[in-house]
């Protein structure tokens, strides 16, 4: 069964992001986006792809890489990898961060650089702070 999550960044004009199915519990999505999106421009570039499949910590293959065949921690996307229509798995838009709580978690870039998280029966957020955090749930 898949933990769905919404991975989102606030631009300054508003908040943008993207559903993800796999995987998206703290201990296996914090880690990956504290490592592998610890910039804006990168965060943007993941969340420019569409909604994603499974997350990785590289955004491009550098090899071989579809759906079926996914290469070795790169994220997958729907539209990119699977072929589904942009219309449906582009990145949505939201007015607060209380609107990204629509599956089990939702993930913010937030205007100040940093990762935060929220389940969608929590009424608060809390900082990603570590890696380590994580492997010791």
């Amino acid at each position: 069964m898949a933990t769905r999550s919404i991975i989102a960044i606030d631009t300054g004009f508003g908040i943008e992001g993207v559903y993800c199915h796999w995987d998206g519990s703290p201990c296996t999505r914090g880690p990956i986006l504290l490592s592998g999106y610890q910039y804006r421009e990168t965060v943007r570039k993941l969340i420019s792809g569409g909604s994603i499949s499974s997350l990785g910590l590289m955004i491009e293959p550098t090899g071989k890489h579809s759906f079926d065949n996914p290469q070795e921690n790169v994220t997958v996307y729907y539209h990119r990898d699977r072929g589904e229509n942009w219309a449906n798995v582009k990145p949505g838009k939201f007015a607060t961060q209380d609107d990204l709580k629509q599956h089990d978690y939702a993930y913010l870039f937030t205007i100040d650089n940093e990762w935060i998280y929220s389940a969608e029966s929590w009424n608060h957020w809390e900082k990603l702070t570590s890696i380590n955090e994580f492997s010791a749930r």
